[in-house]
């Protein structure tokens, strides 16, 4: 997979920018908040997820602007696309080579990207949960159905728990839990 060109208007602090990318690498550098992070963060938000620091539409648009547009062209799977992304107040449009999408997650799997930030030090430093996030995220733009059977899995385990709580209280419930754990 390769990136092309990255064109974004009122993205955070970001002025209006087009940036067309090398072929084989890039680097971006600069004095601390000036949008390097900021860049990065736009490119990801291409692979179908939201911002990797869980940023709401609201912050990422520009201050006393009413959207932002990101827009880029790749080439993956031996073809050459183009994605768009905008946001606004009431608004969310997502295409994909000019198809407009239900939603940003359609996106995944089209473009695929991984991200390493200080944010993710907690992969060291947080307990088995961090770690098995980051690695659910890592998959879903390879497998997308993973996303749907893992939000599924995480209400019956849930409800599974809330089961084994009331047990003590309502012993005849004890019948049911062989269906929760079996799910």
């Amino acid at each position: 997979m390769r990136v092309d060109q990255l064109s974004l208007k009122n993205f955070r602090n970001l002025d209006p920018i087009v940036l067309k990318m090398d072929p084989h690498l890039n680097i971006f550098h600069g004095q601390n908040a000036q949008g390097k992070t900021n860049l990065l963060e736009s490119i990801w938000m291409f692979t179908g997820f939201h911002s990797f620091r869980n940023a709401k539409d609201k912050e990422i648009i520009q201050f006393g602007k009413p959207i932002t547009k990101a827009e880029i062209s790749f080439e993956a799977s031996n073809r050459q696309q183009e994605a768009s992304i905008t946001l606004g107040k009431n608004q969310k449009v997502y295409q994909l080579n000019q198809v407009t999408l239900q939603s940003q997650t359609d996106l995944s799997g089209e473009f695929c990207a991984v991200i390493f930030s200080p944010e993710h030090l907690s992969l060291v430093k947080d307990g088995p949960l961090a770690r098995r996030n980051f690695l659910d995220n890592a998959i879903f733009p390879l497998h997308p159905r993973h996303a749907a059977i893992l939000s599924a899995y995480r209400k019956t385990l849930i409800q599974r728990n809330a089961l084994l709580k009331d047990i003590p209280h309502h012993p005849e419930l004890l019948d049911t839990l062989d269906i929760w754990v079996e799910r």
